[in-house]
């Protein structure tokens, strides 16, 4: 993780990673979320996107390791036209899996859009 530039043993450290029960390093949670708007951003749900919001009720529930098979389940959860009409906020809902169809974490992500 040299690139994001983590300094935390966890994930700069086989035997510290190994020490807390991992199998390998493990991929540090902001780079999973990173990864998933990657997909959603290639998902088509979001074409009309102008701006990530936010993220809210982010839960990780397992690590994500080096070549892993990360998917993203994207489910719009509502929409909202702000007050000119010309523009919605929506509500997505993230499912983050692995290849083992493990749930490694979820958030609810809000989007400013295009009505």
């Amino acid at each position: 993780m040299q690139v994001g530039n983590y300094t935390h043993p966890l994930f700069s450290d086989l035997a510290v990673a190994q020490a807390s029960g991992m199998p390998t390093l493990p991929l540090p949670g902001q780079a999973l979320l990173l990864l998933a708007g990657g997909a959603a951003e290639n998902s088509g749900a979001i074409d009309d996107a102008i701006a990530l919001v936010g993220l809210s009720e982010t839960t990780f529930f397992k690590p994500a390791f080096a070549g892993d098979f990360i998917t993203l389940e994207l489910t719009e959860l509502d929409r909202t036209p702000t007050s000119k009409g010309d523009k919605a906020v929506a509500n997505f809902e993230w499912k983050i899996s692995n290849q083992a169809g493990e749930i490694l974490a979820t958030t609810t992500a809000k989007m400013l859009m295009r009505n």
